[in-house]
């Protein structure tokens, strides 16, 4: 009986130990609900509160700090505001303005706070751990794993805040005296604030750099997507050469759509990516920013912006934080739930000014009583892929930083003898550096051993008539005559011989292309035929009577054309012929208006008759 009763009470207490929803908060700017954050944040929740297995569900809360998203003042009242009606976890993007409110009040009430958009600074080695966590990682590591891969001994660094730019190439050059004895020295330049001034900065740029032979190492460090995006559209249309730059894109947003512009630009770039694009949960994210009305659509949105997925990601983060909280200790929240508030030491709510509690004046200043247990949970998360999470492995160091994480390196580095890129995909971890077995190049040109001066140009073509045809006579031949470039005749071998003519030191030589194919991509991306021998390398130029098309032009360069057909339905154009009053009877002959005049009056008379 006794065994019966315990288990009973065991059961209740498994049953009713959990709380049913739990309050988090989250912050945002109204620039924020146009750039679809607020809509990623109630896309999670909602995929988080269906699931039949959780353990609880989130009661989440958004707070839009409209006027005082640049007042620290103002931003603290706010949270002090939301933190009297009671949450158990902050979240927010916070700008570097208004860092210091956070954190200001998560270190001194003890509530934890997830921060999806700045990475906190690292913090000395004696200071405690505090209650942030930042899901966005810090990429000085990378970057100094990246000038030491390249070899690089200086280095420009560009920027959007200078205080924030100042810290981080601090933190470059940390990890480059850990990692290597070589002297590297830098140089902080600070971006224009308007994105209509990117063109004239850069060209004035390119001026004060124009007589220095040296190469230019420049790393590009912007606040937002959309700065970054006007940013390489800027490098992308400069008219000036930039055969010696290469750019290095710092943040994690440099999306397939770039590296496709960037391919076939002869620019050197390297970009960072830490999203997977391939899993379930990221299709339907962005399918559910695309359909969002509150989503700017000005502009075409043309992938997910990487901060999306810190905040996908942040929201997971609390969950998970709560739920490992709750299983370690599952009665933890068992007095802190009453009549639908939350109750902090006894009292509703959390005050940053005990005094202005009318209805419980006795009120003491206290902290979260959670605040450590969850703050703990939260650094000793583990999560990956598995658990719905955009950006891979998540986990947290003592400080708050992000470890462990992998992060995708996209290589294009420009070739003066090919229209395309070089393109190499690196794989690179926290604490480890870059993983050379997982390394992967594309499209990756063969060395040229030959002198420029003599150098046979590789000219791949198909056998098209009348544009390239074998000569009769060297079809069964093989006679001396019918060897190389002088078996092959047609438009373009005439126009090969009149451009070998008219230009000096034009040594070529013609090859066709396996199975004759023109060229198609593969479900690999790779391609095959013509434009698959360019990328290759395998050959220099195609001359053929090939169809230009938008997914040949996104990978090699084409001619004008030199000759379009087609297929046209030709008819003889009629003489000129005099008209008359019988001019209507030609469509038809003599005798043919004789039997319908026969049909007429035959018909006439048996009508009558």
């Amino acid at each position: 009986m006794f065994l019966l009763l315990y288990c009973f009470i065991g059961f209740l207490l498994t049953v009713f130990g959990y709380p049913s929803r739990v309050p988090i908060q989250s912050f945002t700017t109204p620039e924020d609900r146009e750039h679809g954050v607020v809509t990623t944040l109630n896309f999670t929740v909602h995929r988080i509160n269906g699931n039949s297995q959780a353990l609880f569900t989130l009661s989440h809360r958004n707070k839009a700090l409209r006027h005082a998203a640049g007042d620290t003042w103002g931003v603290m009242k706010k949270i002090c505001s939301e933190l009297e009606d009671g949450f158990m976890i902050m979240l927010a993007g916070e700008s570097s303005r208004t860092r210091e409110a956070f954190l200001s009040v998560a270190n001194s009430l003890e509530v934890p706070l997830v921060n999806w958009d700045i990475m906190p600074s690292a913090p000395s080695e004696n200071t405690v751990s505090n209650f942030e966590v930042s899901v966005r990682p810090s990429n000085a590591e990378l970057i100094a794993d990246l000038i030491i891969l390249k070899g690089w001994k200086n280095f420009i660094y560009l920027q959007d805040s200078q205080k924030s730019g100042a810290a981080n190439l601090e933190g470059i050059y940390r990890f480059l005296r850990k990692k290597t004895n070589e002297s590297v020295t830098s140089e902080l330049i600070q971006l224009p604030k308007e994105v209509d001034d990117f063109p004239e900065f850069l060209r004035l740029f390119n001026v004060q750099r124009f007589s220095q032979k040296a190469p230019n190492r420049i790393i590009l460090d912007t606040e937002n997507s959309y700065r970054q995006q006007q940013l390489l559209s800027a490098v992308r249309s400069s008219q000036f050469n930039q055969i010696n730059y290469h750019y290095v894109v710092a943040n994690f947003d440099f999306q397939p759509y770039d590296v496709e512009m960037f391919q076939s630009g002869n620019i050197n770039i390297t970009g960072f990516q830490i999203i997977n694009r391939e899993l379930r949960e990221f299709a339907l994210l962005k399918s559910a920013i695309d359909q969002s009305k509150h989503v700017d659509r000005s502009e075409k949105i043309i992938d997910l912006e990487t901060r999306l997925a810190f905040v996908h990601d942040a929201v997971i983060i609390a969950q998970k934080a709560l739920e490992n909280a709750l299983k370690k200790n599952d009665s933890l929240f068992h007095q802190n739930f009453r009549h639908g508030e939350l109750y902090n030491r006894g009292l509703p709510g959390i005050y940053c000014h005990p005094g202005t509690d009318k209805n419980n004046p006795q009120r003491q200043f206290t902290t979260f009583e959670h605040g450590k247990t969850i703050s703990k949970s939260l650094h000793g998360i583990k999560l990956s892929s598995s658990d719905s999470t955009l950006t891979g492995i998540i986990e947290f160091d003592r400080n708050g930083l992000r470890k462990n994480f992998y992060v995708s390196v996209i290589d294009l580095v420009s070739n003066s003898k090919s229209a395309f890129n070089k393109r190499e995909i690196f794989s690179w971890r926290q604490g480890e550096g870059f993983i050379t077995n997982q390394t992967v190049a594309q499209h990756t040109r063969k060395p040229n051993s030959q002198s420029n001066a003599r150098k046979k140009v590789k000219i791949v073509t198909v056998l098209v008539e009348p544009f390239v045809m074998i000569k009769r006579d060297c079809e069964i031949s093989n006679a001396t005559e019918c060897q190389g470039n002088e078996r092959f005749e047609g438009f373009c071998i005439d126009l090969l011989k009149l451009l070998s003519d008219r230009i000096e030191d034009f040594n070529y030589e013609i090859f066709l292309s396996a199975g004759n194919k023109y060229g198609a991509k593969q479900p690999d991306g790779s391609w095959d035929g013509l434009i698959g021998y360019l990328l290759r390398g395998d050959a220099d130029v195609s001359v053929a009577s090939l169809t230009i098309n938008q997914d040949r032009e996104r990978v090699v360069d084409f001619s004008k054309p030199y000759m379009t057909t087609g297929i046209s339905i030709m008819i003889k154009k009629p003489d000129k012929q005099e008209f008359s009053v019988f001019s209507f009877m030609q469509p038809l002959s003599s005798e043919i208006w004789m039997y319908i005049i026969f049909a007429y009056v035959g018909k006439m008379l048996l009508h009558f008759f």
